[in-house]
Formats: structure tokens, C-alpha cells, sequence
């Protein structure tokens, strides 16, 4: 009787080991990846500082856009479809599909 107690004691006290590893290891990448308010703020200015250079760039190709004849507008129209269709065609390879997916975001809340 003294025997069964003791293994199933000692499983027990194993799985507990295990549990307190993995909750360690799984709090300190937690810890590791937060960002500070600094940081925060930081990646807050530099995002906004790219939406804004995208705009820019998309008002000055329209602007680009607007000021050529028609007969180049349909040039411009037609090669960029050529384009769109060839990109399409060519798509991703196998291994990019298959692993090449966005990450997800873990423990950055």
C-alpha cells in the first residue's frame, strides 16, 4: 500500500514539475516581447509618419496621373493591367504558401 502511494506521489510531483517549467518559460517570452510606453510611442509616431508618406505618395501619382493626355492615360491603363496579370500568374511558390504565413501576435496584449 505504501509503495502505490509513493509512484503516484512521484507522478504527481512530476507533472507539477512540468506544469511550473512551462508556465515559467511561457511567462518569461511574455515578459521578453512587451514594449515599453516609450516604445509604444515610438512605434505609434513611426506608423503614422508611414501612413502619411503613403498619402503623399498616392496624391502626388494621381496628381502625375491627371496631367497626362488621354492617350497616354490608356497606356499607362493597359500596361498596368499587363502587369496585374502577370504578377497574378507568377503568384507564390509552394513553401512560401505553406509556410510563409503572418505570424501571430503573442502576449504584446
Amino acid at each position: 500500500m505504501g509503495s502505490f502511494n509513493r509512484k503516484r506521489f512521484m507522478k504527481c510531483r512530476l507533472f507539477i514539475l512540468v506544469l511550473v517549467i512551462i508556465f515559467a518559460l511561457g511567462m518569461h517570452s511574455c515578459r521578453s516581447s512587451r514594449m515599453s510606453a516609450a516604445q509604444r510611442k515610438s512605434v505609434k509616431i513611426e506608423k503614422q509618419m508611414k501612413k502619411d508618406s503613403q498619402l503623399q505618395q498616392q496624391t502626388l501619382k494621381k496628381k502625375h496621373y491627371d496631367i497626362q493626355s488621354e492617350s497616354t492615360r490608356a497606356m499607362m491603363k493597359k500596361s498596368k493591367k499587363k502587369a496585374k496579370s502577370l504578377n497574378h500568374q507568377r503568384g507564390q511558390g509552394f513553401f512560401e504558401r505553406l509556410f510563409g504565413g503572418k505570424k501571430k501576435k503573442s502576449c504584446l496584449g
